[in-house]
């Protein structure tokens, strides 16, 4: 998450890296383009953060510069298997990995990052602070390893693998395929 106060920041840091040779960047929200000053000679992907999750808008970042795109985790499996078919981007997916279910710019008050929070269900959440964001995680990870082949049959061409350094305590007891059987309603 780039917040508007850090964009400066940010713009001196691209620069530097794009100086130093680095060609490839995922970027989470569309406008971070923008922050690029010599986009066209760079390898941009809108990364999951982005919503990519059908064809117009998949044609739009192409239109705004981007090489390629991961796809939103939030779709149901027969849209993902159906949308590199439709796409004008090579595709990529999260396969595995804890995926947030929230961001904030504001931390919880009395809330200890790398502490276990259990739900009114015992269900395992726990926090985490990136530079000036706390992302908030459930205590089971996504994993999408059992349908790698039907993702390779379908086009898809990048494997995104999350790592997070677990909290002291936490065992997560099952995966998830997120709304891969369900779909949103």
């Amino acid at each position: 998450m780039v917040w508007p106060d850090e964009e400066g920041q940010w713009q001196r840091l691209i620069f530097e890296a794009a100086r130093n040779g680095a060609r490839h960047f995922v970027l989470n929200a569309p406008w971070q383009a923008g922050l690029f000053k010599d986009a066209a000679s760079l390898n941009l992907t809108a990364g999951p953060f982005c919503n990519a999750a059908n064809r117009a808008a998949l044609a739009v970042l192409r239109s705004m510069g981007f090489f390629a795109a991961i796809v939103s985790p939030e779709i149901s499996g027969p849209d993902i298997l159906g949308l590199p078919g439709q796409s004008c981007l090579p595709l990529g997916i999260i396969m595995d990995g804890f995926w947030p279910v929230g961001i904030s710019r504001y931390g919880r008050q009395g809330i200890k990052p790398d502490t276990v929070l259990t739900s009114p269900k015992g269900e395992p959440f726990w926090t985490r602070r990136y530079g000036g964001n706390t992302w908030i995680y459930p205590g089971w990870p996504l994993d999408l390893a059992a349908k790698r082949q039907e993702l390779e049959q379908a086009g898809y061409t990048t494997f995104v693998h999350i790592r997070e350094h677990l909290p002291e305590g936490l065992e997560p007891r099952r995966t998830t395929l997120f709304n891969w059987e369900v779909g949103l309603l």
